[in-house]
């Protein structure tokens, strides 16, 4: 889904004028979503699944009703392993909330109606064969996201620019990379030259996700010294 596809945006918000609830919505998608709402004069509720949640669901007034799955495997997995399945099954990212690990444990949010799809459709993540399970939804409410934190010193604050640092890759692979499809910037494709701004989602195909913290201090070359927070 891109966040230019005025369809699912409308659809969205006719879901909520309705009474419905909306799919998950990262943060792009949740600004357009209620602006639009604000103007008409809507009134709406955003759903977090835990206080911390990065994608959230905006609903009138009926609480929507999430699922949280374990994904149990016998070998370690890392967000983007994760990430990279949902990706190569072509799941679309509306369809699920955040990844969390925590104690060596996986989980994933997914809205009720999606539940029996996702128990069937998950069995291998990566390389590794998996089991998915329900469990109660109380297990993630105190969660919060734990980040190893990095520094980079970037040109600029472009996408393209952080992606090359992160990576290490060439300009000319990071571009590749970007017009892949294999970037998404607060869970979206762009290919267009953006400018990173503080708490915006960086997410790479077979490198993880990242978020951008800030900007530490500009050096006397004019570089900035940026941090960068990796998801563990």
């Amino acid at each position: 889904m891109v966040v230019n596809n005025n369809y699912f945006i409308i659809n969205m918000v006719e879901q909520v004028i309705n009474g419905n609830s909306t799919l998950f919505l990262n943060k792009t998608e949740l600004k357009y979503i209620t602006s639009i709402l604000n103007k008409k004069h809507i009134k709406y509720n955003i759903f977090y699944p835990y206080s911390d949640a990065e994608k959230v669901i905006v609903y009138q007034n009926v609480i929507p009703k999430i699922s949280v799955l374990e994904i149990k495997s016998k070998s370690t997995l890392h967000h983007k392993d994760i990430l990279g399945s949902m990706f190569a099954n072509n799941i679309n990212p509306n369809n699920y909330g955040d990844i969390i690990i925590t104690n060596g444990k996986y989980y994933l949010i997914v809205m009720d109606k999606l539940l029996k799809y996702f128990l069937t459709q998950i069995n291998k993540i990566g390389k590794n064969h998996v089991t998915v399970e329900q469990v109660d939804n109380d297990l993630i409410k105190d969660y919060h996201f734990e980040y190893d934190k990095k520094q980079y010193l970037v040109s600029s604050l472009r996408l393209d620019n952080i992606v090359a640092e992160i990576t290490n890759l060439s300009r000319s692979s990071t571009n590749e990379l970007i017009n892949n499809g294999d970037v998404l910037l607060n869970y979206e494709n762009t290919k267009k030259i953006k400018i990173i701004t503080e708490g915006d989602i960086i997410s790479i195909r077979r490198y993880g996700k990242y978020k951008f913290g800030h900007v530490i201090t500009k050096n006397k070359k004019g570089k900035l010294i940026i941090e960068i927070l990796k998801y563990k």
